[in-house]
């Protein structure tokens, strides 16, 4: 099972026992704070899954080449960076698909 699962399980379970304990007006205020925690918990898992994912793009600035120009596609956008690690730096900050691409589509000669 997913964590979200486990999450909503041990939430339901959680507030069976608290609704036993406590008035009705106590009830709704404690399922009002366990909801809001639910959605922060949630939002901060949809929020760091794909920050992790885009992690492998930004460790290649690592290893590139920092003199070497690059002419770059992404559906059909062309895009000159004077280096590599330009490109790979903004492949990790957009998120974006950069291929490299002959420099004579980015309508510059060979330096």
């Amino acid at each position: 099972m997913h964590v979200h699962t486990y999450i909503c399980m041990y939430m339901i379970d959680t507030m069976d026992v608290i609704s036993t304990l406590m008035s009705k007006a106590t009830t709704k205020i404690v399922y009002f704070c366990f909801l809001i925690s639910f959605v922060s918990i949630l939002f901060a898992l949809c929020v760091s899954l794909p920050l992790k994912q885009r992690s492998s793009a930004c460790m290649a600035i690592k290893t590139c080449d920092p003199f070497q120009p690059m002419c770059a596609t992404s559906k059909n956008d062309h895009q000159f960076f004077y280096s590599q690690c330009e490109m790979v730096r903004d492949i990790c900050l957009t998120g974006k698909d950069w291929k490299s691409d002959f420099l004579s589509h980015c309508n510059v000669r060979k330096l």
